[in-house]
């Protein structure tokens, strides 16, 4: 597990699903056991399915454990950026279906009685200079023009200076972990099943049936949905299509009184601010410093970063948790939901999220099972995995690839550190060479050392050391290790080989 545990994963319990054991069938198999895997499997449950999710940890145990939850349509620039980049018809669906979403969360909340510590709040994106101004000012007229509740504010209600804000009324903040747990339990109290610390390797599909070959056992379905947040299986080159990237959050109980709304700055570089009940008192949340994942040589001053920039603005009195995430961006801002490939009849993907997973999964799962059962979907056209649109998103792949081709090659020719394996400190980590051969050792705190091999298993990248998760995280992909090499994030699904 990361060294620095979330709000979230702190304050839910344990889930204590299963281990696969053998094989076994069912019409649909969901792999990935977060927010929009869940969500999923329990639509596809109501739709009459017979369901199997496999999860390769613990449920809700990874991005959607360290997220936010802030359950919104406002996601910063979006709107006028579609308008602008595809079609008024982007941009209506995408609004239609983040609202849909965020609405299905709140009604299934209310409805199985799920004690999520769900608050309606508005939610806001502020400018800060005269730029971000005029972007925001156009950002109110394409969310108006596709119907969202917005209304215009003179001040985003925080302790610093604003020069205006797009107020979207009515939105969502939750405890994602104990939604998405309480909603497990209601799935498999139906008749889903639910199979933990089972990790999927493979998928096979052919034109009646897919087998989702796992470490303990084979799945057979008819329809297989890829939520295994960056997909595991990957026949169409989501590789070359999806960028991984880290934010990070600190909670923080602030002397004095905290903002009424969520908010977020227009700008790429600013803040997010929400606000969570928590057995440390209300505290506040603040997040940023995103960066491409693997790619930040000093994580730790992120965290410092951020716990810097709160204490400047809030008088703080205590940061009880601090945690960071990952999201996968794409080309053009929006999410891949549907069939993986056009030529597949049983596979699915969701994925790419952007930052904004929590709407994401509630309407996610709706597209899914209505082109599994063949009902028309209006949005499905516009979330298609396969779609691919202009020269900004060929620009965009060119240069992730080129960005993942740089460090695949470039980093086989990088320099080592001249030192004895045994010279490490407690704390410490290194890329060595240990009789001619590149080694990732660490030594932890109790003096141990862990040496693994330094070569990510999903395409032979080198990885690096994050030295505030105290993890092995790959610049390509985004894949991270445990300091024994184990699989904590794919796209890789084989640990890491490790030395003496």
């Amino acid at each position: 597990m990361p060294k620095n545990i979330s709000l979230w994963m702190a304050t839910a319990p344990e889930s204590s699903f299963p281990v696969l054991s053998g094989d076994t069938t069912c019409d649909v198999c969901v792999i990935g056991g977060g927010i929009a895997g869940v969500i999923a499997a329990y639509q596809l449950d109501q739709a009459g399915f017979s369901v199997a999710l496999v999860e390769s940890h613990q449920t809700c145990g990874g991005v959607t454990g360290y997220t936010t939850a802030k359950v919104t349509s406002g996601h910063r620039l979006i709107y006028n950026q579609l308008f602008n980049d595809q079609s008024p018809r982007s941009a209506q669906a995408y609004a239609d279906a983040n609202q849909w979403g965020l609405e299905w969360i709140a009604s299934t909340a209310e409805s199985l009685a799920i004690d999520c510590d769900l608050e309606r709040k508005d939610m806001l994106v502020f400018a800060e200079n005269s730029e971000e101004l005029e972007q925001v000012q156009k950002e109110f007229e394409s969310a108006k023009n596709v119907g969202l509740p917005v209304t215009w504010a003179e001040t985003a209600g925080l302790p610093f200076p604003t020069l205006g804000a797009l107020r979207f009324a009515d939105q969502i903040q939750f405890h994602a972990r104990k939604f998405v747990l309480a909603l497990a339990s209601k799935l498999v109290a139906s008749r889903g099943r639910i199979f933990e610390n089972t990790r999927a390797l493979e998928v096979n599909e052919d034109r009646t049936s897919s087998q989702v070959i796992t470490d303990k056992g084979t799945v057979h379905a008819k329809f297989v949905v890829v939520a295994s947040h960056y997909p595991i299986y990957d026949p169409a080159f989501f590789i070359a299509r999806l960028a991984p990237y880290r934010d990070y959050a600190v909670a923080a109980k602030i002397n004095g009184p905290l903002p009424a709304e969520m908010s977020i700055g227009a700008g790429e570089s600013s803040k997010s601010f929400r606000t969570q009940a928590s057995p440390d008192g209300d505290l506040l949340i603040v997040s940023g410093e995103a960066h491409k994942a693997g790619q930040e040589p000093n994580t730790k001053q992120r965290y410092a970063n951020l716990e810097n920039y709160t204490r400047s603005i809030f008088d703080v009195e205590s940061i009880p948790y601090r945690w960071s995430a990952q999201d996968n961006e794409t080309p053009d801002a929006m999410p891949y939901i549907g069939r993986i490939t056009s030529g597949s009849e049983g596979c699915f993907v969701i994925t790419g999220f952007n930052a904004w997973g929590m709407s994401t999964a509630g309407f996610a799962g709706r597209i899914v099972a209505d082109l599994i059962t063949g009902k028309a979907n209006e949005w499905s056209e516009v979330f298609d995995p396969n779609r691919f649109k202009g020269m900004e998103s060929l620009k965009s792949v060119v240069s992730e690839n080129v960005n993942a081709v740089k460090h695949l090659i470039g980093d086989k020719f990088s320099d080592v550190e001249k030192k004895e394996i045994g010279s490490l400190e407690p704390g410490q980590a290194a890329i060595l060479k240990v009789d001619g051969e590149k080694v990732a050792a660490f030594r932890d705190s109790a003096g141990v050392l862990h040496s693994i091999s330094p070569i990510c298993t999903h395409i032979g990248c080198d990885i690096g050391w994050n030295s505030a998760e105290e993890t092995w995280d790959c610049p390509c992909h985004g894949s991270r290790f445990d300091i024994d090499g184990r699989v904590l994030h794919g796209p890789a699904v084989k640990d890491l080989e490790r030395k003496v």
